[in-house]
């Protein structure tokens, strides 16, 4: 099943952005007939059907449903672009703007109000723009001796990228919601929170929420329908020492793919995949198979094979061998690409970073170079200005360029936090000086720095590095911008 869409806007490079209108709104494009894409029946553009004729380009507060954005919040030629970070050290979500570089709005991702309550950490984006969120937590004890009525509880969270499509569920006449990293709101208070949906347990045990992608069978206009594929990662508290909650054994057969509505947050369907350690991350392929890491990707005493995959309207489950893994991204051609150690490698521990890609005509890896470097993590397949290339983090602090058709052929590029973590030399102590890779609309390389609190937007024609503040710790490492997803799905 090829994921074949619709789409109005498209680029050279096949890929697309949110349509929006002049005052930074997002909306879908076309759907009243007028050439600013909006919803809107009276003079002004806005969806309301009051008759004002300001002409203005800010972001009005009037009783036509708009509240004040950010004011950085702006579009270029009719299309927005945005990248979701989830900042793990205080439970929120960071809406930033590619063009502007400028964070837009911050969100809290699940009950409660701790630093910790939720952990989120993967995010996804949908053709349309939305996000999904997942919250990690609980990130040790994961036994059913939890109170089903509190927040500890892994789950999942989406929010509206268009204004739009955000819901005034106070009937106040505004949409309320927050405008920068500087004004979060309680959870359930943001208007463009759509939804929020509890894993629940698994046989017993609550699962640890992982590995997470949408599966491309949204409408990309109007943000409709749409699969949310999330990995597990179960443990259960180690028997031995029930007085430490940290010190905890694998549930290796117990690991599901749980998939999600995109509209409501139901869980629809659940797929079994016994003798697994931990999913850590997924992506989609053209075909509708949904590809996932398990673990670090390397043999253990758990399992043998590190790479699978799974398609999704069959449920047919197929493994292979990666000794290379952490990271993954998948290309138009349906090459699964993965970054991390190598992990059978017998150089010593800071030459042994690597990135794999496993062909899809062959269904066998590629040989895998060993780098120079510590540990990489996030992956992401250029386009645009960064096209030709796939560009992953080293969790020291540097970016690696590497030549999609010659994996030997990689530059290491210092960034601003190379300095901070370039020093360790241990192999499991680094801090996370980078952690996610992703490409914006217009090919920019952006890169999350856990230990740094910041996002860095790269360019990769002038070497020019742009930083942007955001929460505390953020770790994402997904599709946070959903040009990996856009990239695999055939435009007609």
């Amino acid at each position: 099943m090829k994921l074949n869409r619709i789409i109005s806007m498209v680029i050279a490079s096949g890929m697309v952005a949110l349509s929006c209108s002049e005052d930074g709104n997002q909306n879908p494009p076309g759907v009243d007939g007028d050439t600013d894409g909006d919803t809107d029946t009276d003079a002004d553009g806005d969806a309301d059907t009051d008759t004002d004729t300001d002409s203005d380009a800010d972001a009005d507060s009037d009783a036509d449903g708009d509240s004040p954005l950010h004011p950085d919040d702006i579009c270029e030629d009719g299309h927005c672009s945005y990248i979701w970070i989830a900042n793990s050290g205080e439970s929120t979500l960071s809406k930033v703007n590619t063009f502007t570089a400028k964070e837009v709005a911050r969100y809290r991702t699940c009950p409660g109000d701790g630093p910790f309550d939720c952990d989120p950490s993967r995010t996804s984006v949908n053709l349309h723009g939305d996000v999904v969120v997942t919250n990690r937590y609980p990130t040790s004890d994961g036994t059913a001796t939890i109170n089903p009525d509190t927040v500890e509880r892994s789950s999942v969270t989406k929010f509206a990228a268009d204004r739009a499509d955000c819901v005034d569920r106070n009937d106040d006449g505004f949409i309320t919601t927050s405008t920068g990293g500087d004004d979060v709101l309680a959870f359930g208070e943001d208007e463009c929170m759509l939804w929020n949906q509890d894993l629940g347990l698994i046989n017993g045990i609550a699962p640890r929420a992982r590995a997470t992608a949408w599966d491309g069978s949204e409408d990309p206009d109007t943000g409709e329908g749409g699969v949310v594929v999330i990995g597990t990662c179960l443990a259960g508290q180690d028997p031995d020492d029930a007085s430490n909650p940290d010190d905890v054994e694998w549930s290796i057969e117990n690991n599901q793919l749980i998939m999600m509505s995109g509209d409501t947050g139901d869980i629809l369907n659940t797929i079994a995949i016994p003798s697994t350690e931990c999913f850590y991350g997924g992506a989609m392929d053209p075909e509708g198979n949904f590809w996932v890491m398990d673990g670090f990707g390397f043999p253990s005493n758990v399992v043998s094979g590190g790479l699978i995959r799974v398609n999704l309207a069959s449920e047919t489950v197929t493994r292979f061998e990666n000794h290379c893994g952490y990271g993954i991204s998948v290309d138009a051609d349906g090459n699964v690409w993965t970054s991390g150690k190598h992990w059978e490698s017998n150089a010593t521990p800071n030459e042994t970073s690597c990135v794999q890609k496993f062909s899809a005509t062959t269904e066998l890896p590629e040989e895998t170079p060993t780098y120079l470097g510590q540990f990489l993590r996030g992956i992401a397949v250029g386009s645009g200005k960064s096209a030709g290339y796939v560009w992953s983090a080293e969790t020291r602090g540097a970016l690696y360029k590497v030549n999609q058709a010659n994996l030997a052929d990689v530059e290491v590029i210092p960034t601003p936090v190379s300095e901070t973590t370039v020093a360790c030399q241990s192999d499991d102590n680094c801090e996370n000086g980078l952690v996610g890779v992703a490409i914006d609309y217009e090919g920019y390389v952006w890169m999350v720095s856990t230990t740094e609190n910041t996002a860095y937007k790269y360019d990769p024609e002038s070497g020019d590095f742009t930083a942007v503040v955001i929460g505390d710790q953020p770790y994402t490492y997904s599709d946070m911008t959903g040009m990996q997803l856009r990239g695999v799905v055939i435009i007609e």
